[in-house]
């Protein structure tokens, strides 16, 4: 089901959607595509974390798991 989600663009952000549409593409496949490089971000940022978290780790000292 579709959903219509609303906001108020400052000028800098009415600006980057004017750049990224300059050649066509939709507002909404803008937004779209700025949504997917978020999500992309945060799953580098979570990744980042756990490879911070795991450094330290030495799986040469644990036995075979099979």
């Amino acid at each position: 089901m579709a959903k219509t989600i609303g906001f108020r663009p400052t000028p800098a952000e009415e600006d980057i959607l004017a750049r990224a549409t300059a050649d066509g593409t939709s507002t909404s496949d803008a937004i779209r595509r700025g949504l997917a490089l978020l999500d992309r971000e945060l799953w580098w940022s979570h990744a980042r974390a756990d490879m911070e978290r795991l450094a330290g780790e030495d799986l040469s000292t644990e036995p075979d798991a099979w």
